[in-house]
């Protein structure tokens, strides 16, 4: 799960909204795994020798040399897939960290 979604812009909300439904769920491990990832997404072939999968890969109109599950995407930039950062690129950067630090509070307030 690290190694797909945490290559989309919005890997940080979405990972932390898909972790907290674990009973196991620490946000502290949650934002170290994501600031970890480097590279490019979980290619196919690997997540098919995981799962123990042996159908065919997914057909795409133009055969990428490295196959993976975020080439679905009709937005997925592929310029842009290795360049991870750890800094806060921009104010939407940094409101989107704000508002994953008060969601954590209202949690714990209730």
């Amino acid at each position: 799960m690290f190694q797909t979604i945490g290559f989309l812009p919005r890997a940080k909300t979405l990972l932390h909204y898909l972790c907290a439904f674990a009973p196991e769920y620490n946000p502290h491990l949650v934002d170290f795994r994501i600031s970890r990832l480097r590279g490019k997404p979980l290619g196919c072939k690997r997540i098919h020798s995981l799962m123990g999968f042996t159908a065919d890969y997914c057909a795409f109109q133009h055969v990428p040399d490295y196959r993976h599950p975020l080439l679905h995407l009709k937005a997925w930039d592929e310029d842009k897939s290795g360049t991870r950062c750890e800094k806060i690129d921009c104010l939407n950067a940094a409101l989107e960290n704000l508002e994953t630090a008060i969601a954590r509070v209202r949690k714990y307030m209730t």
